[in-house]
């Protein structure tokens, strides 16, 4: 590791809190549907389902949960109530509702690594068509690291649109070494770059396309050891 100031900043990267709401869950989160003879409902599954999968993950209590998500939602800006603890407990005994909490550390796994794109930001498209843009738009990209058996994610980066894969990768595969065993790293050919490859673990089978233009590498590379096995073999085919 030589370049320790921008490794110190992906550490503290790991310690804030990002939470993002699609506009289907925000448009879902009051209660619509025809109201019940045993008192009125307010709030929607949906939102008793965010609530209590914060809860989980942050091994909070009922009341800890609803001043959680209060600040939060101030935080971020967001016009939304929040079901109070009374409410969240007496939901949750009726909503059926299915939240995985890793009970312990999985045996060695197969990581998959991708990320998609999550909302644009800058000029409206009805702007732009009618008076030209002025401003440059960009969006937020979201990399996850997931389990390839059961899909369950591991790990998880948001950055702006900036940052290439091959970089965000790098966080993601070091923040699930910390958490479990990795047996290998599979993703598609944007993480085919060799300051992703030095990062996977020795013994770790890499599972990454090599681009259709790769050479071997030159003087045996170790970093790129995995790749030039599978252009060896792409050329035995």
């Amino acid at each position: 590791m030589t370049n320790w100031s921008a490794y110190n900043k992906s550490l503290k990267n790991r310690g804030k809190l990002t939470i993002w709401l699609s506009g289907d869950v925000k448009s879902s989160w009051l209660y619509k549907s025809s109201q019940k003879s045993e008192g009125e409902i307010i709030y929607s599954d949906v939102c008793i389902e965010f609530c209590l999968t914060i809860k989980h993950l942050y091994g909070l209590a009922y009341r800890q949960t609803e001043g959680f998500i209060e600040d939060i939602f101030k935080l971020s800006g967001i016009d939304l109530p929040v079901p109070s603890y009374s409410q969240l407990q007496k939901r949750s005994k009726t909503v059926d509702i299915n939240i995985r909490v890793r009970k312990g550390r999985k045996k060695p796994i197969n990581l998959v690594i991708d990320n998609t794109g999550l909302k644009v930001y800058g000029e409206g498209e009805w702007k732009v068509r009618k008076h030209g843009w002025n401003k440059h738009r960009t969006w937020k990209k979201l990399h996850m690291g997931s389990d390839g058996c059961d899909l369950e994610i591991i790990s998880v980066v948001l950055t702006g649109n900036e940052v290439d894969d091959a970089e965000a990768g790098k966080e993601i595969v070091e923040e699930s070494e910390e958490l479990m065993t990795l047996k290998s790293v599979a993703g598609d050919g944007a993480y085919d770059k060799k300051k992703f490859r030095r990062w996977i673990p020795t013994g770790v089978e890499q599972l990454i396309p090599p681009q259709k233009t790769a050479v071997l590498s030159k003087n045996q590379d170790p970093d790129l050891a995995e790749r030039d096995k599978a252009i060896r073999r792409i050329e035995d085919a």
